[in-house]
């Protein structure tokens, strides 16, 4: 059952801080933000890059993974052809970006080949593929 009615509206500061204190400590408080997190990333695909760029800025190490297992994962699989231009300069301009892509899984042909080739190339043939 989703809690986020439970949760007044919040700015995208309060909802990335919110998701960073979750990931790292699993607090039922801040559980909240991963649904929302969720949800924005799999209706908007501009919203959930803005956000997950912000996550990726803002996470310490431990939890690069959990991004990208989570919100990348969710936002390549829903919105692979609007955010694969993105995908692939990030990985190329950022570690930290590079190490959370390689956390992802997709099984092989639930997106176009094109795609899955560049999230390879991305990764440097490090991601999960199934």
């Amino acid at each position: 059952m989703s809690t986020m009615s439970n949760v007044p509206p919040t700015s995208d500061e309060d909802l990335v801080q919110a998701w960073l204190r979750h990931a790292q400590d699993r607090k039922r408080e801040d559980f909240w933000a991963w649904d929302r997190m969720n949800a924005i990333v799999l209706s908007d695909a501009k919203h959930g890059w803005r956000l997950i760029c912000d996550l990726i800025q803002r996470a310490n190490d431990d939890i690069l993974g959990d991004i990208g297992v989570g919100p990348i994962e969710d936002l390549v699989h829903e919105h692979h052809t609007a955010v694969i231009d993105e995908i692939v300069k990030e990985a190329r301009n950022n570690p930290r970006f590079r190490a959370a892509l390689t956390w992802m899984w997709f099984t092989r042909g639930s997106m176009p080949s094109h795609v899955e080739r560049q999230l390879l190339e991305a990764t440097n043939n490090e991601m999960r593929v199934l």
